[in-house]
């Protein structure tokens, strides 16, 4: 009986060999390759503007969400209007997925209108999402000899940029090209805040910024005229201020205008540069997202009065493809839009 008892077939000793036996160790070799590394992120812009914030602030928190808890720091990288960190991260950084980039909105636009240096493939980055969209919004002033767009394709307004084809330029060129406006456009201001502070030192009358600089450090701006957004979608707290695209009535002219106003859309977006294993871009990805709904990331965001409104990696991704789509044809039309040779 005993010998029967203790036979391999018996239900209890099967069971008690079952609940003895150690567990099975799954390696996690993503885990394994972060853990006690540090990932480097390479910001297109200085510390002291959004982009600087912003990638802070995600790094302070994402660390925690990739696995194996790596440390992350940020490395700046400002020059040629992003073009220089996004060379770097694409061609020179490891593509192990420990360098990341955190980029300019209009890279992929500076790299579909043949921009001098470009040297990055935008549909070959593995894009990780995007922190929120970057909606420009041009402000003119009360006191100004023209506040209707009607009004000033009869009356010179002195607009203030940073250069030409940046951001702060775009709307006035294209207003200037598609509906005969006569801005006056002097460039040369130092930085993000360099055209405001002339708009405020009374140097020119209009300026454009995005509604995020506005509310957070310049709200005394909001009490003067907001003439248009610069966006494929208006900005949700205003819906009142028109799209630049939908004031274009050519047709052509239209689409040349929706391929430079895309940027908008493009927002603080981060990416891992081509290369990278797909387990490791998968798990950024992941992270990033995950970071994005985190509590206590939201929390912090809110503290310091930045705007979110996440996209995914596979959706920005989908966003860039289509972007350098665009037929050579229509690209030609928008440069000369932008007054790009």
């Amino acid at each position: 009986m005993l010998k029967n008892f203790l036979a391999p077939t018996s239900p209890i000793l099967a069971l008690t060999m079952l609940v003895a036996a150690p567990a099975p160790v799954y390696a996690d070799p993503v885990a394994d390759f972060y853990k006690g590394r540090n990932v480097e992120v390479y910001v297109a812009a200085g510390a002291g503007g959004g982009y600087g914030l912003y990638s802070r602030v995600l790094a302070e928190f994402m660390a925690d969400h990739i696995p194996g808890k790596p440390s992350m720091t940020l490395k700046f990288m400002n020059g040629s209007a992003g073009v220089k960190a996004a060379n770097y991260v694409y061609n020179v950084t490891p593509k192990n997925g420990a360098s990341l980039g955190a980029f300019l909105s209009s890279q992929p636009t500076s790299e579909a209108t043949g921009r001098k240096g470009v040297k990055y493939k935008s549909a070959n980055f593995n894009w990780l999402g995007r922190m929120v969209d970057i909606i420009s919004v041009v402000t003119v002033k009360r006191s100004a000899p023209a506040t209707t767009i009607e009004a000033m394709k009869s009356t010179e307004l002195v607009a203030g940029i940073t250069r030409p084809g940046s951001s702060t330029h775009l709307p006035y060129a294209i207003m200037n090209w598609a509906m005969g406006t006569k801005f006056r456009i002097v460039s040369g201001y130092k930085g993000s805040s360099g055209p405001a502070l002339a708009f405020e030192r009374g140097e020119v009358q209009t300026v454009t910024a995005p509604w995020g600089t506005l509310r957070t450090r310049r709200p005394h701006m909001l009490k003067e005229i907001q003439l248009v957004q610069v966006a494929l979608a208006k900005d949700k707290l205003r819906p009142d201020v028109p799209l630049l695209m939908d004031l274009v009535s050519d047709p052509r002219q239209k689409i040349a205008v929706k391929f430079l106003s895309a940027q908008a859309s493009f927002g603080r977006m981060f990416a891992a540069p081509p290369g990278v294993p797909e387990d490791r871009v998968a798990a950024l990805r992941q992270a990033f997202d995950d970071t994005m709904s985190d509590p206590k990331f939201i929390a912090a965001a809110k503290k310091r009065k930045m705007d979110l409104a996440p996209l995914s990696g596979v959706e920005l991704e989908k966003l860039i493809r289509e972007h350098m789509a665009t037929p050579a044809d229509i690209i030609q039309v928008a440069k000369k839009a932008a007054g790009m040779k």
